[in-house]
């Protein structure tokens, strides 16, 4: 063994080389088991492995490590670290249901508006509220004043008032007292044995049939008689209790006259106070004018009580009708759109001629005009404007140019729709009717619009924009009011129109935004936050269409389409937005998500109820 008492102990050696900014030695152990633990109260630097064991020329002390750390070359980590956690999280975050959020979305107007709905019935509630009260609180006012006052003329009244409360409700109690008794009584002699029944055993069956007819018959003329004379009494109460109201009526009436007439009589008095003792006598015969008339009239209505009560009729016995009713099934299957029309079409008419006409010759004519517009017959295309106003760079809602290879699929299927309703089962049809003229309006607009947008006149283009979509969206709400009666149907006029529509969706915002840039309004509002703005207003309206009737995908394909390009745009090309990118992708995804959820809902629901109905006609 080695003497170790003159050796220094570790601690000491430890505090002389942190005094002399030394780094620990690494000292070398024969087993894992000997090794000491690092010190955790070391400084960074000290145990950092590019460090010299050379002593330092500015020793550091023991606390304040990271400054120390820095100022000699060895820094903490960067915000790596963070990111890598953050991106972790993201990572381990669940995904989303995406059913869930689109029937969220779906559900998110009608609960609004339902909502709103909710809160202008519950302020008209309350405002209905307010008004009864302030009601009922003059007209209890009222009341009191009169009751005031003719206490003040009459000091008896209101106890003859009280009085005739009274007598009033003891004549009702009693009238509904006798009623109990007698359906009682009733109730009790129909619940009784007949006594023809205990000597049934002993008489043959021969004889025992006619026995128990005529008992039957007895019995029912019994509680007819009981029924006769039960609704004479009540006759007979009710005219008691008409003639008992009758009478308080009119003491009521003869005290609000005998009230005025004492108003009336001191104003006379006021005027004329030598005369003051005169209407005395006026009212005692006044007085007894009346008593006489109140009995006249409950003697009136007597007379009349008796003679409807020899008028009421005997009652009739029951017909008899069968236990079991059939009634009818209640539906399985509420459409949340309106059912195709099975009434036959109108009979044809020259207008009818005329309107086919007008369509098909603007079809021709908006087709022409488109393919002047996209530059077939030379002289450049829209993208080449004057000023390049309408190039896909020119404003954040500008598209690239391929977005514009959907006009000619447009105007192809405006005119196989102005072609369809030639047809035998077209030519009169009321849908033809109501969007032929605003379908041809809509068809030449945009034959307009891309002759505009050639030229330059933003202005123009941004008119005829704006009208397109109106009458594509007036078109629309008469389609949903007439829904279509086949799919050919369907094809040859929903689905020209609802594409139409999506796509003029996406060319109104860009001709706004091409107008605005000219105008130099994004500089004002944010280059970026208009045009999300635009875009998220854009995909409202379409999204209020594409969820009509069974769900307009063609709404929902074109409105994507134009979104796409709109995408493309702003992440490839010279103008780049990450904002108005993003809030392009998520519209144009929200809108045909929603679209195609609804189509589902509905199309799983109509083949529930056909099941129901299929296994109700087999059972």
């Amino acid at each position: 063994m080695t003497n170790t008492s003159d050796e220094p102990s570790a601690a000491a050696a430890a505090l002389e080389r942190l005094r002399a900014g030394q780094p620990a030695p690494e000292p070398h152990h024969d087993s894992p088991r000997d090794s000491p633990r690092p010190s955790t109260r070391m400084p960074r630097f000290h145990q950092s492995p590019g460090r010299g064991s050379a002593p330092q020329e500015r020793p550091a002390p023991a606390s304040g490590f990271r400054h120390l750390a820095a100022r000699h070359g060895q820094h903490e980590p960067s915000g790596d670290s963070e990111i890598h956690s953050l991106s972790d999280w993201f990572d381990h975050l669940p995904e989303p249901d995406w059913h869930k959020v689109g029937d969220h979305l779906l559900a998110l107007p009608g609960q609004v508006g339902r909502r709103v709905s909710a809160a202008a019935a519950e302020r008209r509630r309350k405002a209905a509220e307010r008004a009864a009260r302030r009601e009922r609180e003059a007209a209890e006012r009222e009341a009191a004043e009169q009751a005031a006052a003719l206490e003040a003329a009459h000091p008896g009244a209101a106890a003859q008032e009280a009085r005739d409360r009274a007598t009033t409700r003891a004549l009702q109690v009693r009238a509904l007292q006798e009623h109990v008794l007698q359906d009682r009584a009733l109730h009790n002699r129909s619940t009784q044995v007949p006594p023809l029944q205990a000597d049934q055993a002993q008489v043959p069956p021969a004889q025992a049939r006619p026995l128990q007819a005529a008992a039957r018959d007895a019995e029912a003329a019994r509680i007819q008689a009981e029924a006769l004379a039960a609704r004479r009494q009540e006759a007979r109460l009710a005219a008691a209790e008409k003639a008992a109201l009758a009478a308080v009526l009119a003491r009521q009436a003869e005290r609000a006259r005998q009230a005025e007439q004492s108003e009336q009589a001191h104003e006379a008095e006021r005027a004329l106070p030598a005369n003051a003792g005169r209407p005395d006598i006026a009212d005692g015969t006044a007085e007894a004018e009346q008593l006489g008339v109140l009995v006249e009239r409950a003697r009136e209505a007597i007379v009349a009580a008796q003679a409807e009560e020899a008028s009421i009729p005997a009652p009739q016995p029951e017909e008899s009708r069968s236990l079991w009713t059939e009634e009818q099934a209640d539906p399985v299957y509420i459409p949340p759109y309106n059912l195709p029309s099975t009434e036959p079409d109108p009979e044809e008419t020259p207008l009818d001629e005329r309107r086919r006409r007008v369509v098909a010759a603007s079809a021709g004519l908006a087709f022409l005009l488109g393919l002047l517009g996209l530059g077939a017959f030379g002289g450049g295309s829209l993208h080449t404007s004057p000023g390049g106003v309408f190039a896909p760079d020119f404003s954040l809602l500008s598209p690239a140019r391929g977005a514009l290879l959907i006009w000619p699929v447009v105007f192809l299927g405006m005119g196989a729709m102005a072609w369809f309703q030639w047809q035998p089962g077209q030519r009169s049809s009321l849908r033809q009717r109501s969007v032929g003229y605003p379908a041809a309006a809509a068809t030449l607009l945009g034959g307009v619009w891309m002759v505009s947008a050639r030229a330059g006149l933003v202005f123009l283009a941004l008119l005829a924009a704006a009208a397109a979509t109106g009458a594509l969206g007036y078109c629309l709400r008469r389609l949903n009011d007439r829904t279509a009666r086949t799919p050919r149907e369907r094809l040859g006029m929903d689905v020209p129109i609802a594409l139409y529509l999506g796509w003029m969706l996406t060319v109104l915002p860009w001709t706004l935004g091409v107008w605005a840039t000219k105008l130099g309004l994004p500089v004002v509002l944010g280059d970026s936050l208009w045009a999300a703005v635009t875009l998220v207003v854009a995909a409202w309206a379409a999204l209020t269409f594409a969820l009509s009737e069974r769900s307009r995908m063609a709404v929902a394909t074109g409105f994507a389409w134009g979104l796409f390009w709109i995408l493309g745009q702003r992440l490839l090309g010279d103008q780049r937005s990450t904002v108005v990118a993003i809030t392009a992708s998520m519209c144009a995804f929200v809108v045909l998500l929603a679209t195609e959820n609804r189509r589902y809902q509905i199309t799983h629901a109509e083949r529930l109820a056909a099941r129901r109905q299929a296994n109700a006609l087999r059972d």
